[in-house]
């Protein structure tokens, strides 16, 4: 079957559905000939979820790579025309334009079914169609890296850790913190707080950096390297004192501000390319989006028993920004800026009771 499905001013060309709710298109025909508009929705109370999240998908996915099917998305949706009331649940497979013949189109179809089945799913249909996917714009987060690397400092606002400046999209110069991070694997029936709201809604997209965060972590780049800038002259000083200078001591000391210069120097070039790698690729607040708000409730003054305000949103984060390549877990980046002796006597009074993580610890 070849069929034109019309969903929010979108055209796409259907290649495939098999099922028990499949029923083939109405061809337009008529000088007014239009096509039945279809309404897309999310999966309310339905088997398929408590086992989607857990190894279904993964089994799915598997199966098409085994077939190479150049896939783009795999979503579990509703969809119908717009006038009838029962919605049925689809297992809807995008695939690259033209990859796919309907030949092969069905036999995908049918395979992918015999999944469903296999895992006690048999009130779903399988729909493949060509679609094109676009992830947001814009570099994924980077890497929290060792502490002898010379931008280990300026590049803790873009990696993901905890405390980040974070703003919306529509209203940039209103900034909050990011908090903690977690994995939604299922969601319970009576969970209402998280449930879906229609694809077709607008999104309210959160940025990170905010503007004004933006602006002045690109600043702090420019002073770290001011600083390096500052070191050369100081160091160049030092070792042109003992230039002609004998003895262990002198010898020491050319080697230690040798070593010093050496460092400045790379760090100044890591820092400048940092820093035009950031001003370019991170500039606009189309690249620097980092996800959506899924839940948000008003601002409550006095809440709860100790008179809290509560003002806080719940942020699906896109997985093109943040993934297992980049993300160790709920951590705070402690930096340079203070010492680990230092820092432990902060914390705490006995030494040996503390001990200070290491640039590779979760």
């Amino acid at each position: 079957m070849i069929t034109k499905f019309e969903s929010y001013a979108k055209h796409l060309r259907i290649a495939e559905r098999i099922g028990q709710f499949h029923h083939c298109g109405e061809v337009p025909s008529g000088s007014e000939a239009y096509n039945k508009p279809k309404v897309l929705g999310t999966v309310g109370r339905h088997a398929i979820k408590d086992v989607w999240e857990d190894n279904l998908s993964h089994k799915v996915v598997e199966h098409l790579d085994s077939e190479k099917v150049a896939w783009t998305s795999i979503d579990v949706v509703c969809i119908s025309y717009v006038e009838e009331s029962f919605r049925p649940v689809i297992l809807w497979i995008g695939v690259q334009l033209e990859s796919l013949s309907i030949e092969d189109g069905t036999k995908v179809a049918r395979s992918c079914q015999e999944i469903l089945v296999q895992s006690g799913i048999i009130n779903v249909d399988v729909e493949i169609r060509e679609s094109l996917v676009t992830p947001l714009e814009g570099p994924k987060l980077l890497v929290p890296t060792f502490s002898s690397d010379p931008t280990v400092d300026a590049r803790n606002p873009l990696t993901p850790t905890l405390g980040l400046p974070i703003s919306g999209k529509l209203a940039p110069c209103s900034e909050g913190t990011g908090g903690f991070f977690y994995r939604r694997r299922r969601r319970q029936d009576d969970n209402k707080t998280f449930e879906h709201k229609s694809p077709s809604a607008p999104r309210h997209e959160v940025i990170l950096p905010g503007n004004a965060a933006f602006r002045k972590f690109l600043e702090s780049i420019q002073v770290e390297i001011r600083g390096k800038a500052l070191m050369i002259p100081y160091l160049e000083r030092r070792i042109a004192k003992v230039k002609d200078v004998a003895g262990d001591a002198a010898e020491k000391e050319r080697k230690k501000a040798g070593d010093a210069l050496a460092e400045v120097k790379e760090a100044m070039g890591a820092l400048n390319t940092f820093y035009g790698d950031v001003s370019t690729r991170w500039a606009s607040p189309d690249r620097r989006v980092l996800g959506h708000v899924v839940y948000s409730p008003p601002i409550e003054f006095g809440f709860g028993t100790e008179q809290y305000t509560q003002d806080f949103a719940v942020i699906e984060i896109d997985l093109s920004k943040i993934d297992g390549t980049n993300f160790e877990g709920n951590i705070i980046d402690l930096g340079t800026k203070i010492q680990p002796d230092l820092f432990t006597r902060m914390v705490v009074h006995q030494t040996r009771t503390l001990s200070y993580p290491d640039a590779s610890s979760k």
